[in-house]
């Protein structure tokens, strides 16, 4: 077979696999971010002895298919996959919330120049852990999490979207072992300091480092595959019965990032005690509403009397307001929302410096998964529909709804609205599409339209009342004057009699 008819082959079968995808409907956002494929007749990668680049390429040609495997079984369109790059057109809503600022975990941002600084920090961390659990178990040391990586590297780069041909086999342990390492003794020395202990590590002195490396720890493109992390912590603690679980120690590291700076509670630990594709992912469970039942409301119901997910989809907070809607904060979950007589309870949102790129990267995993639940996608389709002008960030944050720790209300309600920009919405995977139905159907009943005419227009509403109190006073002087003609008016004195 000659060359031209090979590379048509391939790329006929690339494109009935690109098909496929289409018609499931199943990572088309994603497929903006794939690798370039490799023909037979590419250079193979440098490392030719790398297990993933010789037993399990990204694409396989039609011979190897006929050979009895099946698109079905091949990486590429599995359901294998939990990190994913950021495609370009979400990335230019906001580019910087998507990149790490301090420390680079797993291969996508290795090597980068604004990054190598920390990487100082992961061997001194890698050496702080290797002293330590040397004095623990002389049977564990930096060989046996070497050896225990390389077993899991395979597994470990079908997590990820692209092949990192460029990174061989030898450098992609070491990075498993070192990011790892750093991010499993980290926890622990947090859970440390957490529980008041005098821990000495620079990291904890400056205000800045640990919070921003929590941030990065939380970006869709910085992440380990979390079965990495519960190996290197199986080999490095001593367990007893007070050992602390990972998921535990992650959660409580991240507390401080919650956007609602809710406090975790028990259930939420033992609701969280699975396995999770990676921190982010861990993180996101953790915000499952208290009623988290679907819609009662199902998308092929819906007529033209409902409004359509998007802008639009619940009225903003001014006119939410003009119909007689109150608004009332509440403390919990952030989808804990409530609409009843009236009443909208929303739970705080605290906005600062560091909401953006937890929301967003928060978002960006549950369109990259559908098998997430999309929590914030629904929370960024709501924030969008209810705040349009800077007097409805006037009105939420009066109620307590939004604590904005610095910006005004014209720059949040511009960063509210971002958020829903290139973002896919499915209103029957939603948990508050029922309360966006019981608003919307207030919001077109008799009572609220007359609510909101009286309070719209003020010259009629004046008028009315101004009717009424003449009406009231005109039958309350009727009746005061025909009660005083009752009482003054005398009886006729008897006729003197003949005398």
């Amino acid at each position: 077979m000659s060359d031209e008819s090979v590379t048509n082959s391939i790329e006929i079968s690339r494109e009935e696999e690109r098909g496929h995808l289409i018609e499931a409907g199943e990572l088309s956002l994603w497929l903006c971010c794939l690798p370039s494929v490799q023909t037979p007749h590419q250079e193979a990668p440098a490392d030719s002895n790398s297990e993933e680049s010789e037993a399990s390429p990204r694409f396989q040609t039609p011979e190897q298919h006929s050979e009895g495997e099946t698109l079905a079984e091949d990486p590429l369109i599995s359901r294998g996959w939990s990190i994913f790059r950021v495609p370009v057109h979400v990335r230019e809503v906001d580019e910087g919330a998507y990149n790490p600022k301090i420390v680079s975990i797993g291969p996508s941002h290795r090597d980068e120049p604004g990054l190598r600084a920390m990487e100082a920090q992961k061997l001194r961390f890698l050496n702080r852990l290797r002293k330590r659990i040397s004095q623990l178990n002389d049977a564990v040391n930096l060989e046996n999490l070497e050896n225990a990586m390389e077993v899991l590297e395979k597994k470990t780069r079908e997590c990820y979207s692209e092949h990192f041909e460029n990174i061989n086999s030898n450098d992609f342990v070491q990075m498993m072992v070192r990011d790892g390492c750093f991010i499993v003794e980290l926890l622990r020395l947090y859970r440390k300091k957490y529980k008041g202990r005098d821990v000495k590590e620079p990291i904890f002195e400056t205000r800045w480092m640990l919070p921003t490396i929590a941030r990065d720890l939380l970006m869709l493109e910085n992440q380990l595959p979390m079965f990495v992390l519960h190996k290197i912590f199986e080999l490095t603690t001593n367990f007893k019965a007070t050992t602390t679980p990972l998921n535990k120690l992650a959660l409580l590291f991240f507390e401080p990032l919650r956007p609602g700076k809710d406090k975790l509670t028990r259930d939420i630990f033992i609701n969280t005690e699975g396995e999770c594709p990676h921190l982010l992912a861990l993180f996101q469970s953790t915000f499952n509403p208290s009623d988290s039942r679907l819609p009662t409301v199902r998308w092929k119901t819906w007529n033209q009397y409902h409004r359509l997910p998007g802008k639009g989809w619940v009225y903003n907070a001014k006119t939410l307001r003009d119909h007689g809607v109150q608004f009332v904060q509440k403390s919990g979950n952030l989808l804990d929302i409530e609409f009843k007589d009236k009443i909208l309870k929303i739970p705080t949102l605290f906005i600062d410096d560091g909401t953006s790129p937890v929301l967003r990267n928060l978002i960006a995993y549950e369109q990259s998964n559908r098998y997430a639940a999309p929590y914030f996608s629904c929370l960024a389709v709501f924030l969008d529909s209810i705040v349009d002008t800077p007097d409805d960030i006037d009105i939420l944050c009066n109620a307590g709804i939004i604590k904005q720790v610095k910006g005004g209300n014209k720059e949040l309600a511009n960063f509210l609205n971002s958020l829903n920009k290139e973002l896919e919405f499915d209103p029957e995977d939603c948990t508050i599409t029922t309360q966006i139905v019981d608003i919307n159907n207030y919001c077109t009943s008799w009572k609220a339209k007359i609510i909101k005419i009286l309070r719209s227009n003020t010259d009629f509403t004046r008028i009315a009342l101004t009717y009424l109190s003449i009406v009231q006073t005109v039958i309350s002087s009727s009746n005061f004057t025909s009660d005083n003609s009752q009482v003054v008016s005398p009886s006729p004195s008897p006729s003197p009699s003949p005398s």
